[in-house]
């Protein structure tokens, strides 16, 4: 099994049968995490400082960040996990050269998108 990728998709780190666990436990254990600090916006750091008046909307506006980064996480892991299956059983040889600056463009344009939004 695939364990570690390079920059370009390819299988470089190769692992037993059960490191297939470790990306899922992983996941698991980051969607746990997200969804209970989604509960605790008031922890959060933000960029303005919270007053009565925007209190409300920074919240909203954070706590959609989160849901939304947690939602992309777990389509990449899943994404990653799927193609280690599939690089396993030889019916793909990578991850793809797109997959890298795709996930880059992801996480990076969803956070640039709610600074933007959360400023206003």
């Amino acid at each position: 099994m695939p364990k570690h990728f390079n920059a370009a998709g390819i299988p470089n780190g190769y692992g037993n049968k059960s490191s297939i666990f470790i990306l899922a436990g992983i996941s698991f254990i980051m969607h746990i995490f997200l969804t209970i600090l989604n509960k605790f916006p008031h922890v959060y750091n933000y960029l303005k400082p919270i007053t009565e008046e925007n209190a409300e909307y920074q919240y909203r506006c954070a706590r959609q960040l989160i849901i939304m980064i947690k939602a992309e996480f777990m389509i990449i892991f899943t994404y990653i996990e799927w193609n280690n299956i599939k690089v396993a059983l030889e019916k793909s040889s990578s991850l793809g050269t797109w997959f890298l600056p795709i996930v880059l463009i992801v996480i990076f344009g969803t956070l640039l998108i709610y600074i933007r939004k959360c400023l206003k």
